[in-house]
């Protein structure tokens, strides 16, 4: 093979390895959406100090994956600019 074909293989597999990993982050996130629902619903009204720190992680987990999103959708762009 090429250094051409190989680079363009390892292109291929790399974008691959991101589309798998942005379809997996976006089910994990649409997952803490509804948990984040349950959780409010159920302590909507008797919310406590702990109550309100497992609602406050989910939201920041919830951001985080949001980042990682955004940043896994930059570097697909990036790779699909490539031109060989």
């Amino acid at each position: 093979m090429s250094s051409a074909s190989d680079l363009i293989a390892a292109i291929a597999a790399a974008r691959h390895t991101l589309d798998d990993q942005i379809m997996s982050l976006r089910s994990y996130s649409e997952r803490l959406d509804s948990l984040q629902s349950d959780v409010n619903a159920t302590l909507k009204d008797g919310m406590t100090g702990a109550d309100y720190e497992i609602g406050k992680s989910i939201s920041q987990t919830k951001e985080q994956i949001d980042e990682t999103l955004r940043q896994l959708r930059e570097a697909e762009d990036a790779l699909g600019r490539i031109r060989i």
